[in-house]
């Protein structure tokens, strides 16, 4: 079991702002959450336990301790049960964290001044020496509605297609925005709905490569950083059975964050999307659980 303590207060976390497995600041924050937790009949994922079981109940044995990883039948059709993304799939390019910020819509304007998108930088431009980007958003945007499609113009005259995604993170008081480029075949990201999200980036060339050091300051980093508040917030986030599932295209662990407005043991599974300098995990709540042994 760990324990980090988490008093930061950053607002956006690109691709770039990722970490090499070892502990340290994570400069740039944010997370996902939809409303409210799935529930009803679980699926297994790959070649793990299937199980028409609903949600888990307070000391039910978790299924990373059995070996067993359930997800939620409403996940079947989004990206959480698609083969692992191809590069020209396009990569998630940020994750910003509205802290503070009520969970109501935002306008056109609003999305296009958002931090991670009014300051967009492409692929591998980690000096900042690139084009500068303007962004027009199609439309504006509503928690848990359908992506919005954001059109990049370059200083260069260039121009990328990316999707941005407006969900709630860990904390269901900071809203989220997740901007994923699209790539040459304009594969969308699908979420589940009616789930929460969480993310964070691993400098490795391959999912096949990540640690187990890696994937616990993963699901740390993604977790945690979704409840940096400047105000007061000293939160102290636990993480525990993080496994790494399928030979790294996935993550899946427990974590409890002391300070959240009441805090339950809540087993996360992350799959892995392409990022900007290594590769993303994209966590969702699968189920929470009181008292986890």
């Amino acid at each position: 079991m760990t324990t980090i303590r988490s008093t930061r207060a950053s607002s956006t976390r690109s691709s770039t702002a990722a970490h090499d497995g070892t502990p340290s600041v994570v400069t740039r924050g944010t997370f996902l959450r939809s409303a409210i937790v799935a529930t009803g009949g679980l699926v297994g994922l790959g070649g793990l336990a299937t199980s028409a079981q609903a949600a888990g109940t307070a000391g039910a044995t978790p299924a990373s301790e059995t070996g067993e990883l359930e997800l939620p039948e409403s996940w079947e059709d989004t990206v959480y049960f698609e083969p692992l993304p191809t590069e020209d799939q396009g990569y998630i390019a940020s994750f910003t964290t509205l802290y503070g910020h009520a969970p109501v819509d935002l306008t056109k304007k609003e999305l296009e001044e958002a931090d991670g998108i009014v300051n967009f930088r492409a692929y591998g431009d980690d000096d900042g020496s690139g084009p500068t980007y303007t962004p027009s958003a199609s439309s504006g945007i509503s928690v848990g509605g359908d992506p919005v499609e954001i059109l990049f113009t370059g200083s260069d005259n260039s121009e990328l297609m990316a999707e941005a995604h407006y969900v709630l993170g860990t904390d269901p008081e900071n809203p989220g925005i997740l901007l994923h480029v699209l790539g040459t075949k304009h594969w969308s990201i699908r979420l589940p709905e009616h789930t929460d999200f969480a993310w964070d980036l691993v400098q490795v060339d391959s999912p096949a490569l990540v640690t187990q050091d890696n994937a616990e300051q993963a699901l740390w980093n993604a977790v945690s950083m979704g409840y940096a508040e400047e105000d007061d917030g000293a939160f102290e986030t636990t993480i525990k059975h993080v496994k790494i599932v399928d030979g790294g295209d996935g993550i899946s662990g427990w974590t409890l964050t002391n300070g959240a407005t009441d805090p339950e043991w809540t087993l996360w599974y992350g799959t892995a999307i392409g990022g900007d300098g290594g590769w993303s995990y994209l966590f969702g709540k699968v189920r929470t659980d009181g008292a986890l042994h």
